[in-house]
């Protein structure tokens, strides 16, 4: 292994300073100023009791949410100021199904293939690319949500 190899493999994948996430109205944080380090090839769990902030601090590290304060990186990226390359590195699954009944299948897909940065927000979907819109079908017909 090279230096520089052995360097990027000490250096943290996943890094947390100082933490915080406040809702409004709340009275207490739901994140208060955790900080942590995650190095590549290290096994990570997040434990703790109901309400401790293990799915607030995640939802923040795959920029589902943003933190009130204190920052993180993702191989290197910024959560806040890079959050397109953040959400191209890491994978989600919900706790719970996330479609939006308000949104039509299509709808649905496009915003998880925008989050995922699969595909760039384009407003009508008639004057899309015709790959884009054959993907989506795809991806609709693949979900069971095609119209």
């Amino acid at each position: 292994m090279s230096r520089l190899e052995a360097r990027s493999y000490a250096q943290g994948v996943i890094r947390v300073e100082d933490l915080v996430k406040r809702y409004r109205k709340a009275e207490t944080n739901a994140v208060d100023g955790i900080s942590f380090e995650v190095k590549a090839g290290e096994f990570f769990v997040l434990l703790g009791p109901n309400g401790a902030g293990k799915t607030t601090t995640i939802s923040i590290l795959t920029t589902t949410l943003s933190p009130t304060s204190g920052g993180a990186t993702i191989d290197g990226s910024d959560i806040i100021r890079e959050a397109s390359a953040v959400r191209r590195k890491v994978g989600i699954i919900f706790q719970r199904p996330s479609l939006d009944q308000n949104l039509t299948a299509e709808e649905n897909v496009r915003f998880h293939a925008v989050l995922y940065g699969i595909f760039p927000y384009a407003p009508t979907y008639a004057l899309m690319a015709r790959g884009y819109r054959a993907k989506v079908e795809e991806l609709a017909r693949l979900l069971g949500i095609a119209r």
